[in-house]
């Protein structure tokens, strides 16, 4: 099957900033919710758009950790397991699992080509170090040689490259690199969702994100959000330039949210919406108070007054509440 190609996007507008009454702002997109056999369940906008997975990978990439001689006898906490799938904040907490982590494959800190970040500098202290100190793992149970860890022939890199296929059921992929040196993946957004509808089917990796949704990301991330108002349905993880990835625990469900200029600002509200259409949650936990902030997110000028409101675009929507 040949890799997937730039196409003419269908991406319709699903969000729009109003400053008064003058629309100020809009943000096209698409999402889709598939089975684990990749069949379209429902979408908005078009299910073979291409993006890459950035960050939303994570998981995906910790998997094969799980299947490998020697992974049992490590027992590897579910906290760690966490890490090795987040976007952290660096904070110490954070850090102190990533260097746990790390330290089972006997690597050092500055051996993570993700760089240092944080004050003072530490590679610990990037956001992707916990995904590094899983690869580096990877490598290590593999009985593979650190250097080149982050190309796309290094051992380590071939067998997660093997698993994605196996989770998104696809070979139709495209390698790129990710702002971290290591690779991202290019795919449908119908193969993406797929891979997610696999991945919450259960396991260790799932259940450890929902378990530890403070470690994924910070707590205004999205995917944080998500897994904290539903706690033990949902994994989230969400990539760089607008992309959301969620899983329906134990349902046989995946889905996908790409905002097609990648300004995140947009994902949250369209998310919430796309779950509602979809059926993952109900009006009454769509409108609770909790998710105000992501379903009707407001901009407050210098005087603490509202002055813009980011909407749905309700035309791009088909189930009805009235005050969304």
């Amino acid at each position: 099957m040949p890799a997937p190609t730039e196409r003419p996007a269908s991406l319709p507008v699903l969000a729009e900033l109003w400053r008064g009454g003058i629309r100020e702002s809009v943000h096209h997109g698409a999402w889709v919710e598939v089975d684990s056999a990749g069949r379209v369940l429902s979408a908005v906008g078009d299910p073979e758009y291409v993006t890459t997975m950035r960050s939303a990978a994570k998981p995906i990439q910790a998997l094969p950790l799980l299947s490998l001689p020697g992974f049992q006898e490590l027992e590897i906490r579910s906290e760690e397991l966490a890490i090795c799938c987040a976007s952290h904040a660096g904070e110490p907490r954070h850090c102190g699992l990533a260097a746990s982590v790390l330290s089972l494959s006997g690597y050092l800190p500055d051996n993570l080509v993700c760089g240092p970040a944080g004050h003072p500098p530490s590679p610990l202290k990037h956001g992707c170090s916990g995904n590094h100190a899983a690869i580096l793992l990877i490598a290590h149970l593999l009985g593979a040689t650190l250097e080149g860890y982050h190309r796309p022939g290094h051992p380590a890199q071939t067998i997660i490259h093997t698993k994605l296929q196996e989770m998104s059921r696809t070979k139709s992929i495209v390698d790129a690199q990710d702002a971290c040196g290591i690779p991202t993946f290019g795919l449908t957004l119908s193969a993406i969702a797929t891979s997610f509808a696999r991945l919450a089917q259960a396991g260790p990796i799932p259940e450890a994100m929902m378990a530890h949704p403070e470690l994924i990301g910070p707590s205004e991330h999205f995917d944080t959000q998500i897994m904290r108002a539903f706690p033990g349905r949902i994994v989230a993880k969400t990539g760089a330039e607008g992309l959301l990835c969620l899983g329906l625990f134990g349902q046989d469900k995946g889905m996908a949210v790409k905002i097609g200029d990648g300004n995140p600002r947009s994902l949250g509200v369209v998310t919430l919406a796309a779950m509602r259409q979809a059926g993952w949650i109900t009006d009454e936990e769509y409108l609770h108070e909790e998710l105000s902030s992501m379903r009707c997110p407001l901009y407050y000028s210098s005087t603490g007054e509202a002055a813009a409101e980011l909407r749905l675009r309700r035309d791009s929507f088909t189930f009805g509440i009235g005050d969304m």
